[in-house]
């Protein structure tokens, strides 16, 4: 008996504008995240390597306001993050903030991304 499977993957990432190049210096040991999240990462490689050539991706463009409460629970909810305990908290919290104050208009900034889906089927 041949079982197929459908395979999603969902991936949300943030637009290299000068707003998004900005939020992802916050994304280091500098500021209490932990680098080695995750370990060794392998060569990405594409999905026709695993699934064949009958993959379907789509991108859909977002937008989405924030307020700097908001802004600083996206950035501190990533796994690799500083918890609230950890001696660059308060570090990673003014960096934050200078980088919300830099780009807000009306006490929110405005966040342009892409979500990527992929879909395919695994025999």
């Amino acid at each position: 008996m041949i079982k197929t499977a459908t395979v999603y993957q969902l991936r949300n990432r943030v637009k290299r504008d000068a707003f998004g190049q900005a939020t992802a210096g916050l994304f280091s040991a500098e500021y209490g995240f932990d680098p080695n999240f995750g370990g060794l990462r392998p060569k990405r490689v594409p999905h026709s390597f695993y699934f064949g050539h009958d993959t379907a991706e789509h991108s859909f463009p977002f937008q989405r306001q924030e307020t700097l409460e908001s802004f600083i629970g996206a950035q501190a909810s990533a796994a690799n993050s500083p918890d609230e305990d950890h001696p660059l908290y308060p570090k990673f919290v003014r960096a934050a903030t200078e980088i919300f104050e830099r780009f807000q208009v009306n006490d929110e900034v405005t966040v342009h991304g892409e979500t990527h889906l992929t879909i395919d089927s695994v025999t």
